[in-house]
């Protein structure tokens, strides 16, 4: 049995969007251990047929074009460009400058992000922050004051008015809506994140 890949960005996927197979992998053409059940991007339905190992070598990018995390349209469309490319989701609101490769990585060899919504990215320190994973309000609050406070700033002021923001975060929840999305920088530490329904 091969050992699973490692997503620089998002160690727990393993654990989250990638289930004991066997699948036959529509990319690499061989049978596998294991199966990939997150969001894929794609005109065509791709869902349940590839394996991780696809994923992270690029092999599922190449063979179908198949996205991720839709943050590529942030970026050019030569793969050969790698200028920084500003993306938003700063914990301070301003705009990152993240290399073109950085995206590609989160775009196309990064597990997705299961969320009721569109899926965002936290960046900062010029990189892709590392997702930590759907989060209720005991699971914020066992990461301390600072990654509920980047939750908390992350809705928009004009969305809701104060006891609405409270309620909201009052109600988070890992399994239900609404839920909150944490990511921390690997270099500062510093938490950010967003939240939504369904």
């Amino acid at each position: 049995m091969s050992a699973l890949p490692k997503f620089r960005y998002y160690p727990a996927a393993t654990e989250a969007t990638i289930e004991e197979g066997p699948v036959d992998c529509i990319v690499c053409e061989k049978e596998r251990e294991y199966v990939y059940t997150g969001p894929v991007f794609h005109e065509e339905e791709l869902d349940n047929q590839i394996c991780p190992w696809c994923i992270a070598d690029g092999s599922a990018q190449e063979k179908f074009s198949a996205m991720f995390n839709p943050i590529a349209d942030f970026a050019s469309s030569n793969a050969d460009d790698i200028e920084p490319v500003s993306m938003s989701h700063n914990r301070l609101g301003e705009w990152e400058n993240v290399s073109q490769s950085i995206v590609e990585e989160i775009a196309y060899r990064t597990p997705g992000i299961l969320c009721w919504q569109e899926a965002q990215w936290f960046f900062c320190c010029n990189d892709a922050a590392v997702y930590l994973g759907p989060m209720g309000t005991a699971e914020l609050k066992k990461h301390g004051p600072a990654a509920y406070q980047a939750i908390r700033q992350s809705i928009e002021p004009s969305m809701m008015d104060e006891s609405a923001v409270e309620e909201w975060m009052s109600g988070l929840s890992a399994e239900n809506s609404p839920t909150a999305y944490l990511f921390q920088c690997a270099k500062c530490k510093a938490f950010g994140g967003f939240s939504d329904c369904d």
